[in-house]
C-alpha cells in the first residue's frame, strides 16, 4: 500500500537505498578500472581526488561516488595490468582443452568411513590411471584472515605451500594451487601426471574448450601452462575428488593449505579483481544494517521483528508463491493492509471495529478470534497442524517461519474470508 514506508520497502525487496547501491556500483566500477594499468580514467580521478581534497567549494558538497570508491580501493593491492592477460597469449592457448573425470566413485557428503573413501578412491586410481604422477591441490581460507594453497606430489612425497593475500577468493586460491601444480609438472619434467583438485566449480572451468576473455587472470595463465605442456608433449589430467571424506592425498594437501595460510612462502600473486566484488557487497550491506537499525525504530517497526538483517534479496525469493499470495502476505508482514484497524490509523475509516463487533480488527482478530470466521479457521488449524506447527500462535510468528505451505494456507484463508465477515478482506490482495 501507499501507506508503507519506503524503509521496509526496501528490506522487502531485497533493494538498498539509491544513495548505497550508488556508492556500491562506483566502488565495482572502479575496482575494474584499476585492474588496467593504463586505464585514462585513473589518473583523470587521482587529479579531481586531489582537488576536492584542497578546495573549499568540495568542503560543502558530498563527495561524489567514483571518488568514494576511487579512495577506498586505490591502495588495495589487485592484479593489474596493461590489457587482458587473455589477449598477451597465442590465440589456440584459448582452447586447451585438458581431460577432466568427475566420477572416481564417491560423492561430496558419502558416509563411508575414511578408511573406506580412501580405499575406493586408489583403486579408481589403480584401475583408471595406473603408473601416473599424483598431485593434489587445494586452498584454505579462514574468514578474511588467513588465506593459503598448497599441492603435493604423492609419489614423491613433494608438497609446496604458499601464502596468498587475505583478497583472495577461495576459488581464487584453488586456481593458484592448480597453476603452482602445474608449474610444477614442467619444472620437474613430469611426463604424465595426474591433478587432483576437490574444486568442481575450478574443474568446470578448465574444462571448458572455450575459454572466456572475462575468466580470471589465473584461469589465462593457467591454460598459458597447459599450452606449454603441450608443446613439450606432456600430459595433464584432472579428476574430482570430494573433500573431507578421508581421501588421503586429499586430506593431506588439505592440511597443508592451512598451514600454508599462516606460514606458506609468500605469492607474488595478487588478487584478482573480482575476488574484491565481495568486499563490495558486505559494505553496503553493513552500512545498510547501520541505517535500518535506525530508520525501523520510527518506520517499519513490523518487518524489523520479522526481517532485522537485510539482505540483497526479497523475502519470497526462492518460495515458488504465486502473486496473490506474495501481495497478501507482504502486506500482512507489513501491517498496512485494508483491515480496519490500519484502515482508521490512516484516516480511511471512523473506527477500528469488526463485524462481529470486536473494537480492534487486525490481523491477530481475523486469524484467532473473529467469531465469524470459526468454519475456515478450523480449516486453517488443521492445516497447521499437518506442518507442525506449535500452539498458541500469532501472526508475527507464522510469518516468521516463512513455510511455503504456511504461508500458502494464510493467504487462503483470508481470500476464503472476504464473504464470510462485512470487513472486506480481499482488499488485501488488490492493487495499491
Amino acid at each position: 500500500m501507499r501507506s508503507c514506508p519506503t524503509n521496509a520497502l526496501l528490506v522487502e525487496a531485497g533493494i538498498p537505498p539509491l544513495h548505497l547501491r550508488r556508492i556500491y556500483l562506483a566502488k565495482k566500477f572502479i575496482i575494474k578500472k584499476l585492474s588496467f594499468s593504463r586505464h585514462p580514467l585513473i589518473p583523470l580521478l587521482g587529479q579531481l581526488n586531489i582537488k576536492i581534497q584542497n578546495s573549499p567549494y568540495w568542503r560543502r558538497k558530498t563527495i561524489p561516488p567514483l571518488i568514494i570508491a576511487y579512495r577506498f580501493f586505490f591502495e588495495i593491492p589487485i592484479h593489474r595490468s596493461p590489457s587482458l592477460l587473455y589477449f598477451t597469449f597465442p590465440l589456440s592457448a584459448g582452447f586447451i582443452s585438458n581431460a577432466v573425470n568427475f566420477d572416481c566413485g564417491l560423492e561430496k557428503g558419502d558416509v563411508n568411513s575414511p578408511v573406506l573413501s580412501n580405499l575406493i578412491f586408489q583403486n579408481f586410481l589403480s584401475l583408471n590411471y595406473p603408473n601416473k604422477d599424483y598431485i593434489y591441490t587445494d586452498a584454505s581460507k579462514t574468514g578474511t584472515q588467513t588465506v593459503g594453497a598448497a599441492f603435493y606430489h604423492s609419489n614423491a612425497q613433494i608438497s609446496c605451500k604458499f601464502k596468498l593475500n587475505t583478497k583472495f577468493s577461495i576459488f581464487s586460491a584453488e586456481c593458484i594451487a592448480v597453476l603452482e601444480a602445474i608449474k610444477y609438472v614442467l619444472q620437474s619434467h613430469i611426463a604424465d601426471a595426474i591433478i587432483i583438485s576437490d574444486s568442481k566449480s575450478l574443474l568446470s572451468t578448465l574444462s571448458n574448450p572455450i575459454s572466456n576473455p572475462n575468466n580470471s587472470y589465473i584461469i589465462s595463465l593457467i591454460k598459458y601452462e597447459l599450452y606449454k605442456i603441450t608443446n613439450e608433449n606432456y600430459s595433464v589430467s584432472f579428476i574430482w575428488c570430494p573433500s573431507h571424506i578421508g581421501v588421503r592425498g586429499n586430506e593431506t594437501v588439505d592440511l597443508l593449505a592451512k598451514e600454508g595460510a599462516l606460514n606458506g612462502e609468500n605469492s607474488m600473486y595478487q588478487p584478482p579483481y573480482s575476488d574484491l566484488y565481495s568486499e563490495c557487497r558486505s559494505q553496503i550491506l553493513e552500512e545498510w544494517q547501520i541505517e535500518w537499525d535506525y530508520s525501523s525504530k520510527i518506520k517499519g517497526s513490523a518487518i524489523a521483528a520479522l526481517q532485522p538483517v537485510p539482505i540483497l534479496r526479497p523475502w519470497f525469493d526462492g518460495l515458488q508463491l504465486d502473486r496473490h499470495t506474495i501481495v497478501t502476505i507482504g502486506r500482512l508482514r507489513t501491517g498496512h493492509n485494508c483491515l480496519p484497524r490500519h484502515l482508521n490509523k490512516i484516516k480511511i475509516k471512523n473506527n477500528a471495529h469488526c463485524a462481529c463487533g470486536h473494537d480492534c480488527c487486525d490481523e491477530n482478530h481475523v486469524l484467532l478470534e473473529c467469531p465469524l470466521l470459526s468454519h475456515q479457521r478450523a480449516i486453517l488449524y488443521r492445516n497447521f497442524k499437518s506442518q507442525n506447527v506449535a500452539l498458541p500462535i500469532n501472526m508475527s510468528y507464522l510469518l516468521s517461519l516463512n513455510n511455503i505451505n504456511i504461508l500458502k494456507y494464510i493467504a487462503h484463508f483470508f481470500k476464503s474470508s472476504s464473504f464470510k465477515c462485512h470487513t472486506n478482506f480481499s482488499l488485501l490482495s488488490n492493487n495499491p
